[in-house]
């Protein structure tokens, strides 16, 4: 099927965070190739629909000929993508982060690509500037086998995935972006993200598309850019973070690799030596205390049996 003769959706989940979304929606009037359909699903303490300035950004004036579709949702970001993907109608349905601002020509470029590459089941851009890292930081990323950019994309045995956001090139992968990954509508009936994996979602990306990538191939494409606009974390809020990061992980690297690979617990211990280090070395105690929290979180639940993911916060 050409490119041509693909149709797009747009799918934001959103949580108390106007300010970028709004942002988010202001650059998806300037795409030079509009998607037929854009879906909101937001599980804000207060619905967007009270807002003024929501009602005037997400209006069939300023999106013509865009169906426009508002959800409501409890919080979750699985969940939230789960509900938005059975609305898709289009061919290729796009998640983007609801703090993404999307570069004009990006939807054309990932639309000409699906069309031209039949095989690929799901596909990425790039960031701007999120490949780039101190070269001590990315040396010991790489020692410790923990997540780093501008790399081939791919899954390590320690569970951590490597990104290929930052390369020049057009890559097969098996790892995709959350904030920025994009798939055929075919692949959403057949897979679901993992309702499990609650709040932020940490892992819930790389735990879909490698799920996906065992049967179908993704790709990375360059010259598709977003610029990603990260919401600052309070202390306290960066404590929770973090444990919940390191749970999820542990869920991921359980469910996913471990049942394939028993050596593969040895580099797991030796990533999660180095999440701790790199947290120590760097001065992030928050961080240093929510990795602990999840350390202990993951022992009593195993100890009395209890599923991996219980009792993890689940606001986002």
């Amino acid at each position: 099927m050409s490119a041509t003769s693909l149709t797009a959706t747009v799918i934001l989940c959103t949580r108390n965070r106007l300010e970028p979304l709004l942002a988010c929606l202001a650059s998806l009037t300037s795409q030079t190739r509009p998607p037929e359909q854009i879906i909101i699903v937001d599980s804000s303490d207060q619905a967007l629909t009270e807002s003024d300035r929501f009602r005037d950004a997400f209006d069939a004036t300023v999106f013509s000929a865009i169906e426009l579709l508002y959800l409501r949702s409890a919080p979750g970001l699985t969940a939230q993508r789960n509900l938005g993907a059975t609305r898709a109608t289009g061919d290729i349905v796009f998640f983007f982060d609801d703090d993404v601002v999307v570069a004009p020509d990006y939807l054309v470029i990932m639309m000409a690509d699906f069309g031209a590459h039949p095989e690929y089941g799901g596909g990425m851009g790039n960031i701007i500037g999120a490949g780039s890292r101190h070269r001590l930081g990315d040396i010991f990323r790489r020692l410790f086998m923990l997540n780093y950019a501008n790399a081939a994309g791919r899954m390590q045995p320690s569970g951590w995935p490597t990104h290929a956001i930052g390369r020049q090139e057009f890559l097969r992968v098996e790892i995709l972006s959350g904030a920025l990954a994009a798939y055929r509508r075919q692949i959403l009936q057949e897979y679901r993200f993992d309702e499990a994996v609650v709040g932020y979602g940490y892992m819930e990306d790389v735990d879909f598309s490698y799920r996906v990538s065992r049967r179908y191939p993704l790709f990375y494409e360059p010259r598709a850019l977003v610029e990603h606009h990260h919401t600052p974390l309070a202390r306290d809020r960066m404590v929770v973070n973090r444990r919940m990061y390191l749970v999820n992980h542990h869920y991921f690297f359980r469910k996913n690799i471990y049942p394939t690979c028993r050596w593969c617990l040895v580099p797991y211990l030796w990533s999660i030596i180095g999440l701790f280090l790199l947290a120590a070395l760097s001065g992030r105690w928050e961080a240093l205390r929510g990795y602990g929290q999840g350390i202990w979180q993951v022992l009593i639940n195993r100890w009395h049996g209890r599923p991996v993911l219980h009792d993890i916060w689940q606001e986002r």
